[in-house]
Formats: structure tokens, C-alpha cells, sequence
């Protein structure tokens, strides 16, 4: 085969490779790990109500880009702390015997590897933490708006004064089953959802 026959059936491999990925994503890999993100926030918040109180705490302050700041900045920091680690450990055994750097190198990887899989967590667990916030906030305000016409301009600030005063998880269980009340009372279908 000549060169630009193989490019051509590389090019056509990987737009089907990528065709094939992003069908397994939507269809098996994204809805497991919404599912896994859904039942560690519900987990955790069986042990901890702050966290709870905390998530809806945020939800009251709409949106904001906090949380992709905080992501980002951590992300940078970790992986500039992880290169200078290794660099200064390996700096230090620059005029050892090259199997002494390997061995040294081979103690310290649990203690590296360990200190990467707590970052990785840590960070996992503040985007599962920030997906939440974000649905939660989307079906509430979405929720308001489909009300629309059927409710009095009067009521629709009240439910979005009483959205974003939440403080604690229990003012949030109180806007919810006041909207889900008045959406049924009005005999209007809201998407589906249900707080922690």
C-alpha cells in the first residue's frame, strides 16, 4: 500500500474507533458513573447532614464558577507538586549508582502513588459534589419557569426567595414540597427528580 492509502484507512479507523467510544460512553459508561456520583453524594450525606446542608448552600448561591476555578487550581497545583517531588528525589541521588535511584525510586511509589489516588479521590469527589449542586439548581429554577403563566407573578418570587434563602437541607425539602405541591395542584408534569 502505498502512503496516502494508509493515512486515508487510518483516518477512516479512527473516526469508527471514535464513533464506537462515544456510543459506548452515552450508552454504558455515562449513566454508571452518574449513577456511582448519585450514590456516593447519598452515602456520604447519610453520615454527614453538613454536607447535605452544605450542598444546598450552594444551590441557594445559583450558578458560579467557583468550583471550576477551585478544579483547575488544584489540578495545576498537584501535578507542579508531583513533578517537583519527583525531580528533587531524583536530583538529590544525581551522583548515586543508577540502581540506587531505581530502588529508592521503587520504595517511594506506594508513598507516590498513594498521595495521587488521595488527590485523584479528593477531586473526584468535589466534581461529583459540583454535578449535583448543578442539577439540583437546574431542576429548580427550570421547575419555577414551567410553572409559568399558571401561577401569579407574586408566587413565582416566592419560590425563588424561598430557593435562595436555603441555608440548611430542611429549607430546601420545604421550597421542594412547596413547588412539587403547587405543580400538582395546577396539574403540571415537572421533570422528574428527588433531593438527597
Amino acid at each position: 500500500m502505498n502512503k496516502k492509502l494508509k493515512i486515508i484507512c487510518a483516518a477512516i479507523v479512527t473516526i469508527f474507533l471514535g464513533a464506537i467510544g462515544s456510543g459506548i460512553w452515552e450508552t454504558v459508561l455515562k449513566p454508571c458513573l452518574v449513577f456511582l456520583s448519585n450514590m456516593t453524594i447519598k452515602l456520604f450525606g447519610k453520615f454527614s447532614t453538613a454536607l447535605i446542608d452544605n450542598i444546598y448552600r450552594e444551590v441557594a448561591k445559583g450558578f458560579h464558577e467557583q468550583y471550576s476555578f477551585f478544579l483547575l487550581t488544584m489540578f495545576f497545583s498537584c501535578s507542579l507538586g508531583l513533578a517537583i517531588g519527583f525531580y528533587l528525589r531524583v536530583s538529590t541521588k544525581k551522583n548515586a549508582k543508577k540502581e540506587e535511584i531505581i530502588t529508592n525510586f521503587s520504595r517511594n511509589i506506594y508513598v507516590w502513588t498513594f498521595i495521587f489516588y488521595t488527590m485523584l479521590i479528593s477531586v473526584a469527589f468535589t466534581m461529583t459534589r459540583e454535578v449535583y449542586v448543578n442539577k439540583t439548581l437546574t431542576w429548580s429554577i427550570s421547575s419555577i419557569d414551567s410553572l409559568g403563566t399558571d401561577i401569579s407573578n407574586d408566587t413565582r418570587i416566592m419560590l425563588r426567595a424561598q430557593l435562595f434563602r436555603v441555608r440548611k437541607a430542611k429549607d430546601y425539602y420545604e421550597f421542594y414540597k412547596n413547588i412539587t405541591s403547587i405543580a400538582k395542584e395546577k396539574n403540571i408534569q415537572l421533570q422528574k427528580f428527588k433531593p438527597l
